[in-house]
């Protein structure tokens, strides 16, 4: 007898729990297998909903994986805003380019990222949908300058351009760029005369 799969139904974007079931259920987009013993601890209400997360882990694989809350910062990215602030690296999967010539952001993938992506749709229910970047006021993350929803699905046919919407992004020492997800690596680079 083949034994039954247990999956966790989860929100992509937010990594939260939604619910668990031995059935493939159509109504939810995401879902991760989790061993009998999770399972079992969940529907008998031993563990709560809202303790845990699902996040991408920071191993070499980017698997999903099913964490408590507590854990989450020190063994995963959260699903809170994070600052990006890194210069791209070997390991970044997602470039934003500040253009101050032509006053735009510019959103780039990289090729091993654009495979992935193609590979996770085609074996699993893992989907990427939109990744959403918040343009601030330096140090002032609750002045909001712009909101920039980038469609990943077209992101891997090409570079994704937003314009600037405010004198504050001519000069990139006066804004901060922050994101929630976290599923991916992020870089930004300085284009400018």
């Amino acid at each position: 007898m083949a034994s039954t799969k247990l999956y966790a139904y989860f929100d992509i974007s937010t990594g939260n729990l939604l619910a668990f079931s031995n059935e493939l259920r159509s109504e939810y987009e995401y879902k991760l297998e989790v061993s009998r013993e999770l399972y079992h601890r969940f529907v008998s209400g031993i563990e709560k909903f809202n303790d845990w997360v699902v996040c991408r882990t920071k191993s070499i694989d980017y698997e999903f994986e099913l964490v408590q809350k507590e854990n989450q910062s020190i063994l995963f990215k959260n699903s809170l805003f994070e600052k990006i602030l890194n210069t791209p690296d070997v390991a970044t999967e997602l470039t934003i380019h500040w253009d101050a010539f032509n006053a735009s952001w510019i959103f780039i993938i990289t090729d091993e990222f654009r495979q992935r992506i193609y590979d996770e749709n085609r074996i699993s229910s893992i989907r990427y949908k939109d990744v959403e970047f918040y343009i601030t006021v330096a140090n002032e993350p609750n002045m909001l300058i712009q909101k920039a929803i980038i469609d990943i699905q077209q992101l891997i046919q090409d570079k994704t351009v937003i314009p600037f919407v405010s004198e504050y992004e001519l000069d990139i020492k006066k804004i901060n760029i922050f994101t929630r997800n976290p599923f991916f690596s992020y870089g930004i680079r300085e284009w400018k005369q």
